[in-house]
């Protein structure tokens, strides 16, 4: 219900397609994923601050690709150990463009984690496992004692 409730009862939050029935399209999809961010601590920059506070991760999202280069994914996250991610988030049966797979197989070869997220990924709790399992991923790369 969307009305202003009555006197002294906090007013009711409208009950969206997404929250029922799951995502349906990239801007639902992607309204999830932000939200379950958050809960997670992985936030975007504009909240973090001039430095990262300790154990918050980095989440990047492309709003509005309009101009830009064709191929890089919608979403780059790095948690709090520097580890990256990248996602692109397509529509459920919708495949990866040219620019796409060009950028996806540069990425692969850095020995990055690159993939897609499609709606029924949040449906079956697909991109929940990832996010979390992403927040506590270490760097394997590291070797003590060796400068970068």
């Amino acid at each position: 219900m969307t009305g202003r409730g009555r006197p002294g009862q906090p007013r009711r939050r409208a009950v969206k397609a997404a929250d029922v029935f799951g995502p349906r399209t990239e801007d639902e999809l992607f309204e999830l994923i932000r939200g379950l961010s958050r809960a997670i601590h992985l936030i975007p920059p504009k909240e973090i601050g001039t430095r990262p506070a300790r154990g918050y991760g980095f989440l990047y999202h492309t709003k509005l690709s309009i101009g830009s280069t064709a191929g890089l994914e919608d979403i780059y996250m790095i948690n709090p150990w520097g580890v990256d991610m990248w996602r692109e988030l397509k529509r459920d049966g919708e495949t990866l463009s040219p620019e796409q797979e060009i950028v996806f197989d540069l990425h692969r070869a850095g020995g990055h984690d690159v993939d897609v997220w499609r709606p029924c990924d949040w449906r079956s709790g697909r991109i929940a496992r990832e996010m979390q399992a992403f927040m506590r991923r270490r760097p394997t790369n590291i070797q003590p004692g060796v400068p970068a």
